[in-house]
């Protein structure tokens, strides 16, 4: 899968700035390398990949209820989730957000 997509550049200072790229659509989970070019002919190599997976669905979540004291763990299960660094889960109160999204370490 080869695919090219263009970008927008964000100046941020006098040292540089840095340049966005909006994503197609898709079929099926991928690891992507990324390169990046200024004249559409040189490329260099992003040091990382993208992933690229299927929407997650949340199907179920147990137990229904814990203590506001903290301390229950809860398991949830959905299709298309896979190990990742960002994995995180959102709770929401009277679907509105308590604040905003925090990484809490295992």
């Amino acid at each position: 899968m080869v695919f090219e997509v263009a970008g927008t550049y964000e100046p941020m200072d006098a040292a540089g700035g840095v340049p966005s790229f909006t994503m197609p659509a898709q079929a099926g989970v991928a690891d992507l390398h990324a390169e990046i070019t200024l004249d559409g002919v040189h490329y260099q190599p992003a040091p990382t990949t993208f992933t690229l997976s299927a929407p997650t669905a949340l199907t179920s979540l147990a137990p229904a209820v814990g203590s506001l004291h903290g301390g229950t763990t809860i398991h949830i299960h959905a299709t298309n989730l896979f190990d990742s660094p960002d994995l995180s889960v959102l709770f929401v109160k009277v679907r509105r957000r308590i604040g905003p999204p925090r990484h809490l370490s295992a």
